[in-house]
């Protein structure tokens, strides 16, 4: 059976402390980069089809 002491503890509330830490620095940035991209793409694709027709 699994013991739950203190060191379990610990390593869950680290693991919290990364994630918090990971989306601050990493996932929210990189999501406003591919959304940023997405409509850059998306802009871009309309002008083209524009100009095509």
């Amino acid at each position: 059976m699994i013991e739950l002491n203190a060191a379990f503890f610990i390593q869950l509330i680290n693991f919290g402390i990364l994630v918090v830490i990971l989306n601050t620095f990493l996932y929210k940035p990189l999501r406003k980069i591919m959304l940023d991209r997405r409509q850059t793409l998306a802009a871009s694709r309309q002008r083209t089809e524009s100009v095509d027709r």
